[in-house]
């Protein structure tokens, strides 16, 4: 399970060695003394799959007593490249534990520090078979049920307080964003948020920006001032949002990168980037987009990480939300099954 080698996480040339339950309460086998377990990969996947790859080995090595560090470099990630690596670009570097390995710092992140570097004697890392199980085994993120996210979020938010920091000029991104989003309103007003997950989703069905409406609608005649934050990989749906509801109400990042659904796709966001720079917009547009989401009075989402680690950042969301993939996500009391052009300030909205 364990091995001194460094095998591509999730890629075809690694080799399954001995595997071991992540749920498993065994102690770290004294062989593993004197060492730490290395956090690295995947190759190919959705921003925050590295965030739960890091959460989900870190409560592993944790629960064993063993000291943990973030090594996340790998050439083909598609929002990594650049003097930081795939992690420190975003977040505060992480190693616990380490203090007495005789590592260091590789340089250029916050206040100088960039990725943990240990001598590969001294490092631990998941193979594949056993980063698969670990990544599988751990607290879901697409609960069903209202009853069993609770405590998965619940359990989310407190890892990401303990490991996941966002950099600085990463939140100053999201703050910029969201002051120009709110630029005008009067102090006070709720904002809804609405994340709408499109292009390439098939892990769940897609929600189509036509049930929205209901929510959006109620929202707007009980908060007739107010605006709506919408956050998505797909510029059809946006523009659906805008012709019903106008761009002075409908606000979010401006210059995303999206695809569309009317193609099915592709999803931008899962290639490989052209440049380093590219790399980094993406990944600092999914994650302001998050953040954005987590300052909302009520969201309103589907299942996907964006909006759910926005509810991890925020755990007032979670009584604050609607989830159509959770089946006994309550409505709110506003909440507006009667569908219809609606008028807005005065102004008719097409739809």
């Amino acid at each position: 399970m364990v091995t001194g080698d460094r095998p591509t996480i999730y890629g075809a040339q690694c080799t399954a060695i001995e595997k071991e339950s992540y749920v498993s309460t065994e102690p770290a086998p004294s062989a593993w003394a004197n060492k730490a377990l290395r956090i690295t990969g995947p190759l190919m996947d959705g921003f925050f799959v590295r965030v739960m790859v890091v959460l989900n080995q870190a409560a592993w090595a944790e629960k064993k007593g063993v000291p943990f560090f973030v090594d996340y470099n790998v050439s083909t990630d598609p929002y990594g490249g650049g003097v930081l690596s795939g992690w420190e670009q975003y977040f505060g570097r992480l190693a616990v534990g380490v203090e007495s390995l005789g590592g260091g710092d590789t340089g250029g992140g916050d206040n100088g520090r960039g990725s943990y570097k240990l001598v590969d004697s001294r490092v631990l890392e998941l193979d594949c078979a056993a980063a698969w199980e670990n990544f599988h085994s751990a607290p879901c993120i697409y609960c069903g049920s209202q009853k069993k996210a609770l405590p998965a979020r619940t359990l989310r938010a407190e890892q990401m307080k303990k490991w996941v920091h966002i950099r600085p000029a990463v939140s100053a991104l999201a703050d910029q964003v969201w002051t120009k989003a709110t630029a005008g309103m009067a102090a006070g007003v709720p904002i809804l948020g609405v994340h709408l997950r499109g292009t390439d989703k098939f892990l769940k069905q897609k929600v189509e920006p036509e049930q929205y409406y209901p929510f959006v609608d109620g929202w707007f005649k009980k908060h007739p001032t107010s605006r709506v934050f919408v956050a998505t990989d797909d510029s059809t749906y946006l523009a659906k949002f805008v012709a019903r509801y106008g761009p002075a109400l409908v606000v979010g990042q401006g210059d995303v990168i999206r695809g569309s659904s009317e193609n099915g796709g592709p999803n931008p966001h899962q290639t490989t980037s052209t440049s380093t720079s590219e790399a980094f917009k993406k990944g600092c547009q999914v994650l302001v987009d998050s953040i954005c989401l987590s300052k909302a009075s009520f969201l309103v989402k589907s299942a996907s990480a964006v909006s759910e680690f926005a509810i991890y950042w925020n755990m007032d969301l979670m009584q604050n939300s609607y989830d159509f993939d959770l089946w006994d996500s309550p409505k709110p009391a506003w909440f507006d099954d009667q569908v219809g052009p609606p008028k807005l300030g005065g102004v008719d909205v097409e739809q």
